[in-house]
């Protein structure tokens, strides 16, 4: 400020970070932010809240300001509350999230209205596992970028569900002066949910593709161009249309709305899970209401993500969606009679190689699930139904 005061800015554990890697001793950052910048170790943080205090602490004889006294943003760490337990029904839902969880697969979700999609993709970061310091620091640096308010460290994975008007700025990023993330950067190492997604703009769809592939996103703007992380799990969700008999959408209108997701993007998502209304049945049979609670989901998770990350050590991946479709055909070679269903689709062009693929990654994650050293014939029929039951007929 003019008067010598120091205020608080954005990003500063993003630059405590990068002073770290570049070698730097000490940092100085406001006192505001001595906090969220004392997260980070290995590295010597002092905190000022006036331009005297820093400069006598270097030798100056100046006259020392200390403003009035306010207290320093403290850090604060979050935890998720919300829990599967709450879920009426939709067990088989569950089960295939926790699937989802296993292996890092993206999900489609399609069902009425009342369905449950957002509550149950709401509960998915409950059931991840916990992020590493590395990784709670790395999403704190991001979030740290675009915050406004008190500093919170996360070991929960981060949960962005934006509504379908958002725009490719706010998505992607960018802005004027300096560059901040958007949501999908503030998604990264947890789980971007789109509800209602044909209703998005298809430009927003699109670049979606880029840090899907990559795990980050690209802005450029004509004041420069930034690069942030973006390795998130993809949830999107859709009503189901046609379906009933009060549905009045025309063949047209139908294949327009469903069109709406790309193939490309379509490609990359490994599980398709159609939703039913909850009925009455599932409100008063306890056994159903009663799901497992998320805590004892992300026991399992963690569990068969150590499975996998295990199976996977001398590789670049930890979790099965991320496995090469090479590296599945040659090193993880399943018998012939566990894929003889993918093989006759494939043979019949019913599927593509990359559906191929995605198949056995998500039979390894079934696979995963229950504790087994690889999949069975059932498990890879599984993984290829809810993609493709055109197999089977």
């Amino acid at each position: 400020a003019l008067d010598g005061r120091i205020k608080p800015v954005l990003g500063v554990l993003a630059a405590v970070v990068a002073a770290r890697r570049l070698g730097f001793p000490k940092i100085v950052v406001p006192r505001a932010n001595l906090a969220e910048a004392s997260i980070v170790n290995g590295i010597e943080v002092t905190g000022y809240d006036h331009l005297t205090q820093l400069a006598a602490d270097l030798g100056s004889k100046v006259p020392v300001v200390f403003p009035s006294e306010e207290k320093a943003d403290q850090v604060s760490e979050s935890k998720s509350t919300l829990c599967f337990s709450d879920v009426v029904g939709q067990g088989e839902a569950i089960q295939a999230l926790t699937l989802s969880a296993i292996g890092g697969h993206h999900a489609l979700l399609v069902g009425p209205p009342g369905a449950g999609k957002t509550m149950l993709a709401s509960r998915l970061p409950g059931i991840l596992p916990e992020l590493s310091e590395e990784a709670a620091i790395e999403v704190g640096a991001i979030h740290s970028l675009a915050r406004h308010g008190q500093f919170t460290l996360d070991r929960v994975p981060p949960y962005q569900a934006p509504h379908h008007t958002a725009s490719m700025v706010s998505m992607v990023g960018g802005g004027s002066g300096q560059l901040r993330p958007g949501l999908i950067s503030l998604a990264h190492s947890g789980v971007l949910f789109l509800d209602e997604a044909p209703e998005f703009q298809a430009s927003v769809l699109e670049a979606l593709r880029q840090p899907l592939e990559s795990g980050q996103i690209v802005v450029s703007r004509a004041s420069g161009h930034a690069t942030f992380p973006a390795r998130f799990q993809l949830i999107l969700a859709m009503n189901a249309i046609g379906s009933g008999r009060n549905c009045s959408c025309s063949p047209v209108s139908r294949t327009r709305y469903s069109s709406k997701i790309s193939g490309p993007l379509s490609d990359r998502l490994d599980l398709r899970l159609e939703l039913e209304s909850v009925g009455v049945a599932a409100l008063t049979d306890g056994r159903e209401s009663k799901q497992k609670p998320s805590e004892s989901l992300r026991s399992l998770v963690t569990k068969a993500r150590m499975a996998s990350a295990e199976r996977l050590t001398k590789t670049p991946w930890t979790l099965n969606s991320e496995v090469a479709g090479s590296y599945l055909r040659r090193e993880l070679r399943l018998p012939r009679a566990s894929t003889k269903h993918l093989d006759s689709a494939l043979d019949r062009q019913i599927i593509s190689m990359r559906g191929y693929d995605r198949s056995l990654r998500l039979a390894w994650s079934i696979a995963d699930f229950h504790g087994k050293g690889s999949p069975t014939a059932e498990d890879v029929a599984w993984a290829a139904l809810v993609q493709f039951e055109e197999i089977f007929k």
